[in-house]
């Protein structure tokens, strides 16, 4: 619901904006017809005034009625690239009519094909505004070679300061035009950012609104479901070894539990989420003895293993036995049972290994890793360098795999394998991305081998002292 109403009134205005705010090419040929006109309208006023009617050319209003008809059929609705190319044409041949009669390179009138490119640009293509370009360039080479070489030219009936004025009118056209475009372009590049603008604020309103009506959502749905949860596991205890009691009921029971527990957790997922996002998670350090806190792990997930009679094992060599870290416990024991709970979910039989192990930095056999950055917008992992103080927690499982193809994914919100995207399997696609993103707090990241049908590995790398940046901030943040 809240993505419809996002889309509605934020995604399909900035589309629809977005469209009006391009280029009006029936405005810009329409102007620069009017304009073309009116240039040939001074002209032949000119002409007759100065020199006699038998002095205007007969193209001159050739030229004027064949722009006439291109607004007339741009008002019509006609195809803009064909009429801006017939509008150029037309330009090009009367401009070229003007410079062999007008004395070549030395008369006014070669400044204006200086428009022909942009127009070119403007209204057609970028192929063909290079190409009008290099035609007005060799239109400019070959005209100052005939004047150079002395070519007869027809003669020029504007005589002496005349020719100042004649191209003061040209060059006035030229910038008239220029000008005109320049404004054009600023005035929707204005326009259209302004309109971003409004529009973004408008939408980090409604994300925020969005984001509020989570939170409180999410927090109100604990209160109930904890309830929930609590009653139906009082009344399993109480009545389990109850002879006189109906088993379908104890069924029932147990599935309100194990249903409002999925609930809870994919509640408590959105919420973390959002705190990441936002920011506002913060990690509390503390210096804890690493293999108890693994083993609490383990004996959590034992009965999920137990109930699809898989072997769940923990690995510790000797000299790690009294390893003492400095980690956020709560929030490392979230990332280890998400990665238990993940390998059991994708496992239906043989085992799931968890294993303690010091860690030695070698990128060069990592497969993959979690961003190591405190955002959630990063959709590619990336490996990530470590020092050498670094433990490393694996789970292994001998599950389903994962192929090369999604392997990519694992790390993005929401993304779940396609296997199991229409199974039984319960998830929201939000574990990962809370795992990587917590271990990345902690300076580390998450690495990653899998083969499909063969079981995966994820391996959390952790250092064994907290950064003191991280420390130092979270000590902050505290007071």
């Amino acid at each position: 619901m809240v993505t419809r109403i996002v889309h509605t009134i934020i995604e399909e205005p900035i589309a629809n904006h977005s469209k009006k705010m391009g280029i009006d090419k029936r405005a810009v040929i329409t102007t620069t017809a009017l304009v073309w006109i009116a240039l040939h309208a001074v002209t032949i006023t000119l002409r007759a005034v100065l020199f006699g009617i038998e002095h205007i050319q007969a193209f001159t209003p050739f030229s004027i009625i064949i722009m006439l008809l291109v607004i007339g059929a741009s008002i019509k609705k006609i195809n803009a690239t064909l009429l801006a190319t017939i509008m150029l044409v037309n330009m090009a041949i009367t401009v070229e009519i003007f410079i062999y009669n007008s004395w070549g390179f030395r008369g006014p009138v070669i400044y204006i094909t200086i428009v022909l490119p942009l127009i070119a640009f403007l209204l057609i293509g970028r192929k063909t505004g290079w190409l009008v370009c290099a035609l007005v360039i060799i239109n400019f080479i070959a005209f100052s070679y005939l004047n150079y070489t002395g070519y007869a030219f027809p003669p020029l009936p504007v005589k002496g300061n005349g020719i100042f004025i004649a191209r003061a009118i040209s060059v006035s056209f030229v910038v008239l035009l220029i000008s005109w475009v320049a404004w054009y372009f600023a005035y929707i590049h204005d326009d259209f950012f302004q309109t971003l603008y409004t529009k973004n604020t408008e939408l980090s309103r409604i994300s925020q609104h969005k984001s509020d009506f989570l939170a409180n959502m999410s927090h109100e749905f604990r209160t109930p479901l904890n309830a929930i949860i609590g009653f139906s596991n009082l009344l399993i205890k109480r009545n389990k070894n109850n002879p006189a009691f109906d088993e379908r009921v104890l069924k029932s029971l147990e599935s309100i539990q194990r249903n409002g527990g999925h609930l809870l957790e994919l509640v408590t997922d959105i919420l973390d989420v959002m705190s990441l996002e936002e920011k506002k998670l913060v990690l509390a350090y503390s210096t804890i003895d690493a293999v108890p806190l693994l083993q609490t792990c383990i004996d959590d997930m034992q009965v999920l293993a137990n109930e699809k009679s898989l072997s769940l094992n923990i690995v510790v060599p000797d000299e790690l036995m009294q390893l003492a870290i400095t980690i956020d416990p709560k929030r490392v024991r979230q990332v280890v049972l998400n990665l238990l709970s993940n390998a059991i979910k994708y496992t239906d039989q043989g085992s799931v290994t968890l294993a303690l192990k010091r860690h030695d930095s070698h990128p060069e056999s990592t497969h993959l890793s979690t961003p190591h950055s405190k955002g959630l917008n990063s959709d590619t992992a990336q490996p990530q360098k470590i020092g050498s103080s670094t433990i490393a927690i694996s789970i292994t499982d001998t599950g389903c795999g994962i192929s090369d193809d999604q392997m990519p994914k694992l790390f993005q919100k929401f993304a779940r394998q396609d296997s199991h995207l229409r199974s039984n399997t319960l998830g929201t696609g939000l574990g990962l991305v809370i795992a990587g993103q917590l271990v990345s707090m902690h300076g580390g990241h998450i690495e990653v081998e899998s083969e499909p049908n063969q079981g995966s590995q994820f391996t959390v790398i952790l250092p064994i002292h907290a950064p003191k940046l991280d420390r130092h901030a979270t000590d902050t943040q505290r007071k």
